[in-house]
């Protein structure tokens, strides 16, 4: 059975698999992508289950974050929840000499190998990996060229969300550790990301002086979580988006 609400008169395809990469920030980018036609969701589960699938079809000489990665949309797909005719994977490719740019192609491999290869595949990518169209999601339209539909209001959507979603995240980063009652700053961090996934939705705060004039009330409003006067050791995480941002990716060490 598929989750996906087709419309058999314009063959819609409406449910997007996206990839658990930045958890936080995906929250808002997903409010952008539904608010373009698609059914958005974001692929989950522990990394030891995501990793035992992606080392079944991708091999183990592969960047982890791929492994990890591919794994999670095997997993979903294993789940029997999503049509092939109304369904499309996104995963991102950068274009440049970085390894991610063969995360698509190694993904349409492992679909085939596990054997899914009727799923259709589109590059989330602004380098002219594959070519760039603007137009709404119809199966009609994808062609074969697999890309990702991007029109310039999704464009604008899309940045407001990162904006958000990173400014959100680096804030409950530097207060957490410090905050006197326990749960507060997940709280405000929560009741954020749905305020700005909510702006994305209704079409408001999207422009850049928006957003600039939100940011200082978002920083205020975490300011206003009472802190301990303490001195903590400061770790870095280093990494690409997936082992920067995602628990999955680095077994949950910001936590």
């Amino acid at each position: 059975m598929s989750t996906a609400k087709a419309s058999p008169e314009k063959n819609e395809v409406n449910t997007m698999l996206i990839p658990n990469m930045a958890p936080l920030q995906f929250r808002i980018i997903q409010a952008a992508l539904e608010k373009a036609g698609w059914n958005c969701v974001m692929t989950g589960g522990d990394s030891r289950s995501a990793a035992e699938l992606g080392l079944k079809y991708v091999h183990n000489d592969t960047c982890y974050p791929a492994v990890l990665v591919i794994g999670q949309f095997i997993a979903a797909l294993d789940t029997g929840k999503y049509d092939p005719e109304h369904t499309v994977l996104v995963i991102t490719q950068t274009g440049g000499g970085c390894r991610a740019s063969n995360y698509y192609m190694l993904l349409k491999k492992a679909l085939k190998k596990a054997g899914y290869e009727n799923y259709r595949v589109i590059s989330a990518n602004m380098s002219g990996v594959q070519s760039v169209h603007l137009f709404t999601p119809k199966a009609s339209d994808l062609g074969g060229d697999e890309t990702l539909p991007i029109s310039l209001g999704l464009m604008k959507d899309l940045l407001a969300a990162v904006w958000y979603g990173d400014e959100i995240f680096a804030l409950r980063n530097q207060v957490k550790p410090y905050e006197k009652n326990e749960g507060e700053t997940e709280a405000l961090t929560d009741r954020w990301v749905d305020t700005c996934a909510g702006w994305i939705r209704s079409g408001k705060n999207t422009s850049l002086k928006a957003v600039q004039n939100n940011f200082k009330t978002i920083a205020a409003d975490f300011a206003k979580i009472e802190r301990n006067d303490i001195q903590k050791v400061k770790v870095g995480v280093v990494g690409e988006i997936f082992v920067k941002f995602s628990p999955l990716g680095n077994n949950d060490l910001v936590k």
